[in-house]
């Protein structure tokens, strides 16, 4: 039993020691311009080392790196949507959507690597696709809810009207990361959600 705990937990420090390297390549060099041997010479470890625990290559580890910016992404998601009146959903989805887009300063850094990768990584398009459509089914659960209790307009798609405030926080997302915004968080989640209230919510 010692034995395998042992083996355990070197397989585990193993795992973090690449994943530190990693990150530490791809902060410093971007997506493109990172490769596993840089990542190995990083963590001090074989070549075979690395694919036994990302055998799918550096896309792989990137998408774990990512795993801590999901899991906050998705606690903005759950934020807990029980409003009574139109003022109250109001609060509660600016506070979604000033979390959402403030998530892109504050990992500015990895966004930037994501970013890169999205576009030729079908691995890391799709992990970043996973965390849009469970923003775009909790949203459409929220709309539903105001829906049948008469807050919002009832003749609207609640698939559509989610996808366009999810889209538009998106984009803002990498604006930001690509530091081509200048306009404050606090001021982009406002206008966002005004904007988006005064199509969805009843008068």
């Amino acid at each position: 039993m010692k034995k395998t705990d042992g083996r355990l937990q070197r397989t585990l420090k193993t795992r973090e020691k690449l994943l530190k390297a990693a990150s530490k390549v791809f902060l410093k060099k971007g997506y493109h311009n990172s490769t596993i041997k840089e990542i190995n010479q990083e963590a001090n470890v074989g070549h075979g080392t690395f694919y036994i625990h990302f055998p799918k290559g550096k896309d792989e580890i990137l998408s774990e790196l990512m795993k801590n910016v999901m899991d906050e992404l998705y606690k903005v998601a759950d934020i807990e949507f029980d409003p009574k009146t139109k003022e109250d959903a109001f609060h509660v989805i600016r506070e979604q959507v000033f979390h959402f887009i403030s998530l892109a300063e504050v990992h500015r850094s990895i966004l930037m690597v994501v970013y890169e990768a999205i576009g030729v990584s079908q691995l890391l398009s799709d992990k970043w696709e996973e965390i849009l459509l469970k923003f775009a089914e909790r949203i459409v659960k929220d709309n539903q809810y105001s829906q049948g209790h008469g807050l919002a307009k009832k003749d609207l798609n609640t698939g559509v009207s989610s996808r366009v405030l999810l889209f538009t926080c998106e984009r803002f997302v990498w604006e930001i990361v690509r530091e081509k915004n200048k306009i404050p968080i606090p001021e982009i989640a406002d206008n966002i959600t005004k904007i988006y209230m005064f199509g969805l919510y009843e008068n």
